[in-house]
């Protein structure tokens, strides 16, 4: 639904920016179209989607013709509003079927400009499936060429969706993104403005040891400023250190002396604890060193659960089952208040 919204309401007044090349983030000038010139040898072809024979203007991209509705380009598109007016007086220099033509500007792509196309033509086709990344990408370069504001608000949000700062990432990494994904998607936020992604492709950078591995190999290979290497290493130990306050908390009831005894009071029976409520949190604690946990879960937190990785060795040495589940619950739990804090790391807007 909110997909189909961003698709009938206009987005906000956006940023000038862009091509689809990234690596060169250089801002878009004053969008113009252009009348086909007769004396250029063309072989053609007609799209077999979009040709109307009662449409009244003919597109060029590259080798291929749309013939489409004037109104309806000018009703979405303030790109063809201008193009239009424009050229109103202008002599006729080509004519095709009745109409006349115009080539499409050099940074609009072929499929980019279809994709748009069936946008504005079936917009209840993403009530209920919002477009995938791919195609949302898509639209967001030719809507923003075109200045198409119902199609750009509709692509900004589905990415704001994929790589939502509300949302936190999945326990157990079905969500997850590889980090050359998430450096395309910082520069892509920045040169369309969607600070919304930023968050959620900071953390997928600081939890990658890929990545970390590729800048320690490569510093230039990354592609990103200084200024965001820093702060992904700040971003990054925060992860750690509150990890790693997390995983030495041994788990159960917190009692009026400050020790922590077993959550249902076992006291050993039935292959429950056996530890002392006195040696607990520093036995926990040795545990957590001995099999690796303190520095196993510190680059990825959310995703890393110790009780999945380790429930068998814990249950076999002094830690009863109610513990465990007493621990995963606490995890779960730290995962949102993590969440809520790390802001203060993530890549800013440029």
């Amino acid at each position: 639904m909110q997909a189909n919204q961003a698709l009938n309401t206009a987005s906000p007044k956006r940023q000038v920016a862009s091509q689809d090349q990234l690596d060169t983030p250089n801002k878009r000038k004053k969008v113009q179209g252009e009348r086909a010139s007769s004396v250029q040898p063309v072989v053609e072809r007609r799209d077999k989607d979009f040709w109307y024979s009662d449409g009244k203007v003919v597109l060029r991209i590259g080798d291929t013709l749309f013939k489409l509705y004037r109104s309806r380009l000018e009703k979405y598109c303030i790109f063809f509003q201008q193009l239009f007016a424009a050229d109103a007086d202008a002599p006729l220099s080509e004519i095709l079927d009745g109409c006349p033509v115009y080539h499409m500007p050099p940074d609009l792509s072929l499929k980019g400009f279809k994709n748009l196309l069936n946008a504005l033509e079936t917009p209840l086709e993403f009530v209920d499936k919002p477009p995938s990344q791919t195609l949302a990408i898509s639209l967001l370069h030719a809507s923003h060429t075109l200045a198409c504001d119902s199609v750009y608000g509709l692509a900004k949000s589905t990415l704001c969706d994929i790589w939502s700062a509300q949302r936190l990432p999945a326990h157990d990494g079905s969500d997850a993104h590889g980090f050359r994904e998430a450096i395309y998607m910082i520069k892509l936020a920045r040169l369309f403005d969607i600070p919304g992604v930023l968050k959620r492709a900071s953390y997928e950078l600081a939890s990658s040891q890929e990545f970390w591995d590729a800048l320690a190999a490569d510093r230039q290979s990354v592609g990103l400023p200084e200024v965001d290497i820093f702060r992904l290493y700040d971003l990054r130990l925060a992860l750690g250190e509150m990890w790693r306050r997390f995983v030495l908390a041994a788990p159960g009831k917190a009692k009026e002396d400050g020790k922590v005894s077993c959550v249902t009071d076992c006291n050993g029976y039935g292959g429950g604890c056996r530890m002392q409520s006195y040696v607990r949190s520093k036995h926990w604690a040795g545990n957590m060193e001995d099999l690796g946990q303190v520095e196993a879960g510190a680059m990825d937190p959310f995703r890393y659960n110790i009780i999945k990785h380790k429930k068998a060795e814990l249950l076999g040495d002094y830690w009863c089952a109610s513990c465990l589940e007493d621990k995963e619950e606490r995890w779960k739990t730290q995962r949102a208040e993590w969440w809520g804090v790390i802001s203060e790391g993530v890549l800013k807007p440029q």
